[in-house]
């Protein structure tokens, strides 16, 4: 199907994406499975235009926490994660904890960034930092295999497993959405003042490549699979 979405317009929206830091407190409505969908709209964020294009990147080492602190060092600046996470905040944590696997093998977050971002997310005087996924597989495997519960939890966040009941039903509106009519999101999402999407650099063979886009459908409910009949586009809309 013939897509006019730009190259130039995905990466804009993939940098924007890639920290993930968005402001999403005043989202309006209420909303939930069974009741009229809400549309929910985040509240921008005054950096948003100049952050869009801006990588931070770190490498070589065995250290993941140490590469996370430096990354973030390029990207933010001195300021750090300050630069997005007040005092009084509450913060998500959406890592990769998808798969019931260690991390060695790559399928999820290295569970050493995940309590690095929760530390530095806490540092900067976050109320809360919680962490969650809707996992693929059994929730609890996952949380407990990834090693991204017991490192998250000693780090000092609010680890827990989705309820089905706490999904939002959410319309997509606006210009941008032109294929997501409404979908089920996890209402902490929703409600969070800052949403930091960790993702784990995977190929995919539908959309080639996993990164935080298609890790955001972690906070999606309902029947997901439908999320990959035209891939590109529902992604696109679930991260307008």
């Amino acid at each position: 199907m013939p897509c006019d979405f730009t190259r130039r317009a995905f990466l804009s929206r993939a940098g924007a994406a890639a920290w993930a830091a968005c402001a999403l407190g005043g989202c309006s409505g209420g909303g939930g499975a069974g009741g009229e969908p809400a549309a929910y709209r985040a509240r921008p964020h005054p950096m948003a235009d100049a952050w869009k294009a801006r990588v931070g990147i770190a490498q070589g080492g065995d250290d993941p926490a140490r590469n996370t602190l430096a990354a973030i060092e390029k990207l933010c600046g001195p300021d750090g994660v300050r630069t997005f996470v007040k005092a009084g905040d509450v913060v998500v944590l959406k890592p990769n904890i998808g798969w019931s696997q260690t991390p060695e093998l790559g399928a999820t977050v290295d569970p050493a960034v995940v309590a690095a971002m929760v530390r530095l997310c806490r540092e900067a005087g976050a109320a809360t930092v919680k962490v969650f996924d809707n996992s693929v597989g059994t929730d609890s495997k996952c949380y407990d295999l990834s090693g991204i519960e017991k490192a998250a939890r000693e780090a000092g966040a609010d680890v827990f497993l989705c309820a089905r009941h706490r999904f939002r039903t959410v319309k997509f509106e606006g210009p941008l959405a032109r294929r997501l009519a409404e979908w089920p999101i996890y209402e902490d999402a929703l409600a969070a003042d800052v949403l930091v999407n960790i993702a784990v650099a995977k190929v995919h063979n539908l959309s080639y490549v996993t990164l935080c886009m298609k890790n955001l459908m972690g906070v999606q409910g309902g029947d997901r699979g439908k999320m990959h009949q035209e891939i590109h586009r529902n992604l696109a809309d679930l991260n307008t």
